[in-house]
């Protein structure tokens, strides 16, 4: 402040009193500390002095050079290293969606290995037909009611064929037997124990055996039951005979032959 006193002082010593600002004025507008108003009349003068512009540019402090070089310096590498960051930033994002993509789709090679392998149709399929989420086609209810008369069919049909293969007989002690396998094997099977039974006669699953002291069995089921009948004898039944389930006849030791109409409810000797 006294160096720029000094400095306007010198130059306006010369100048006419009063034509010129104070010296002062010019030192406190050097160091900006002037009011607007007082800074506005100051520069209308300037504006017109070019005596008092030099002496202003005189008192002028002179700028610190590393003042003015440090603040242009820093911004350039503040923004080096903001391009840097940013660089890095945008480097990151390309790298996540890059993964991004990527990653559904390796996923979705993974799902297609696991799928189970689709069925095809070579026909068209029936309204009827129904697909659930395993790939197996259930049938209607109707087609399932239809399937299952099949099967009651076929299973009656495997009977009667079963029913061809099954043999009765008698064994040496008076057991009755029987074989599923046209005769290759026996098994014997239960009816009295007190019986001795000497002849037999099957129709289906109607099964007659007659034995010791008249005695007579009859089943109904292919042995799987039995039940005593016949007339009241006493010589034991050497013979039996039954054309069909209803008409049948046997002959005792003694000779009386007896024959049935109606499946053995009613015997008449001959």
């Amino acid at each position: 402040m006294d160096v720029a006193k000094k400095l306007v002082s010198g130059r306006l010593r010369a100048q006419e009193a009063g034509r010129h600002p104070d010296p002062d004025l010019l030192a406190a507008f050097a160091e900006k500390g002037l009011s607007q108003e007082a800074r506005n009349g100051l520069l209308n003068h300037l504006a017109k002095c070019m005596e008092c512009r030099d002496t202003l540019y005189l008192a002028m402090p002179e700028p610190d050079t590393q003042q003015v070089l440090l603040p242009s310096r820093e911004p350039r590498l503040a923004m080096r290293w903001a391009t840097v960051a940013v660089s890095v930033v945008i480097l990151g994002s390309v790298l996540v969606v890059n993964r991004a993509v990527f990653r559904p789709a390796s996923a979705k090679m993974a799902d297609a290995k696991v799928l189970p392998p689709v069925n095809h149709m070579t026909a068209k399929p029936k309204a009827s037909m129904q697909f659930d989420q395993s790939g197996e086609v259930r049938l209607g209810a109707a087609q399932s009611a239809s399937r299952g008369d099949e099967a009651l069919v076929t299973g009656a049909k495997l009977a009667k064929k079963d029913l061809s293969s099954v043999s009765w007989g008698l064994s040496a002690n008076g057991d009755v037997r029987r074989s599923l396998d046209s005769g290759k094997t026996w098994q014997i099977v239960p009816v009295s124990k007190d019986a001795s039974f000497r002849a037999i006669s099957s129709v289906g699953d109607d099964i007659w055996v007659g034995g010791t002291a008249g005695i007579l069995y009859h089943s109904a089921d292919s042995g799987q039951s039995w039940q005593k009948t016949g007339p009241a004898l006493i010589d034991e039944i050497v013979h039996i005979d039954f054309s069909d389930p209803q008409n049948g006849v046997l002959s005792t030791a003694n000779g009386q032959v007896w024959n049935t109409s109606d499946g053995g409810q009613n015997w008449r000797l001959k």
